[in-house]
């Protein structure tokens, strides 16, 4: 079974949350790992690799091998981390300083992550058609995407819709940084969706969205009208199995059925596809592509609330999954993700860059209980 990073010094949610970006960052970013290492406060003799050990709230611990010798160092943080967003942007701080030691070396991956999406801007859309999929989910038309590029999968954007009180508050050609150095009052009103289909040739996209009773974005969607403008920025994707993968596991709820069902279009023929759902009933289940090699297991909560039942992480218990062989993606609540990619990571043993679990919303409390995280 794989090892976890060990993260002290944080209340209990916390201290998930962090272990689980921790370990995204051993499995997917040992390169940038082994860029602060080398060109850091560490100065570790190249050839280096290096992962994170431990984690705390004013540092982390590195294990650092090179060809000489195997060793543990801690690097301080600028200021204290009480969040993983925290541990990003301090991350970010000391791959910055390193590469101020070393600016023609190559990029490393998440540097690369960051360069394709800092050219991206917002631009105009506006609704053409809404069309119910099930009882709780309506498909959203939006037309505006001439020369946007397919990136398939489960491609999503930023929607920016009215606020309450009127149109979006801001326009077209704001870059992702611009959006996020926003001051907080003038924060827009959106959250991420991802695309269900996408028609190129006419610049639309299908989203499909979960109705339920909000005055945030899923409320705005269940009202929307041909017509209505909104801002979008993106596509972005998170999908990209391994080359060797020949099946894909899809875990999901009611708001990422968009994603699952064009994930499992967009899937090799090749590849095996086994997909878990969770609806409330058989009357809430979607159309899914018919393929070769597909199997669809579907959970119903009945009256139990969304984000609460576990019968997704039951279900994925259940299956007989080859570590070498599988790719697993979720979208679905975080905590119900999270417990899913710690089964599959660490009792399963499915190394890390094979799990791609995606938190789209985060449950809260009774009264609001779907809230968008992605954004």
């Amino acid at each position: 079974m794989t090892e976890r990073p060990t993260v002290t010094g944080f209340a209990p949610d916390t201290t998930t949350e962090i272990e689980e970006s921790a370990d995204r960052m051993n499995g997917r970013h040992e390169d940038a790992l082994a860029f602060v290492a080398e060109h850091g406060s560490i100065q570790a003799p190249p050839p280096v690799r290096a992962t994170l050990r431990a984690v705390y709230p004013h540092g982390f611990a590195l294990n650092i091998q090179t060809t000489r010798s195997r060793s543990t160092h801690r690097i301080d943080f600028a200021t204290p981390i009480a969040t993983a967003g925290d541990l990003q942007t301090q991350f970010f701080l000391l791959l910055n300083d390193a590469r101020r030691a070393a600016p023609d070396a190559p990029l490393t991956t998440i540097e690369s992550e960051l360069q394709s999406t800092a050219s991206i801007e917002t631009r105009r859309a506006h609704v053409v058609a809404t069309e119910p999929v099930a009882p709780n989910v309506l498909q959203v038309t939006l037309a505006g995407l001439h020369s946007v590029p397919v990136l398939g999968s489960d491609e999503f954007f930023y929607v920016i819709a009215p606020s309450p009180e009127g149109p979006p508050t801001i326009g077209p050609g704001l870059t992702l940084s611009e959006l996020r150095a926003l001051p907080a009052e003038q924060q827009p009103h959106g959250a991420c969706y991802s695309s269900r289909r996408r028609r190129p040739e006419q610049g639309e996209v299908d989203l499909w969205v979960v109705r339920h009773s909000d005055d945030g974005m899923a409320g705005w969607a269940s009202e929307a009208a041909a017509g209505d403008e909104v801002i979008l920025w993106g596509p972005r994707r998170l999908f990209q199995p391994p080359p060797h993968t020949d099946h894909v596991l899809i875990v999901a709820d009611e708001t990422g059925l968009g994603a699952a069902a064009a994930i499992v279009d967009d899937v090799a023929d090749d590849v095996d596809v086994h997909v878990v759902l969770e609806v409330v009933d058989e009357h809430h289940r979607v159309p899914l592509p018919a393929r070769r090699g597909i199997r669809v297991d579907w959970c119903f909560r009945g009256d139990e609330l969304p984000g609460t039942t576990g019968l997704l992480l039951d279900k994925v218990k259940q299956l007989s999954i080859d570590p070498a062989r599988w790719f697993a993606y979720g979208a679905g609540e975080s905590q119900e993700m999270t417990a899913v990619r710690q089964l599959l990571r660490h009792q399963i043993g499915l190394p890390a860059r094979q799990v791609q679990m995606t938190p789209y919303w985060r449950r809260i409390r009774r009264s609001v209980p779907h809230e968008p995280v992605r954004a």
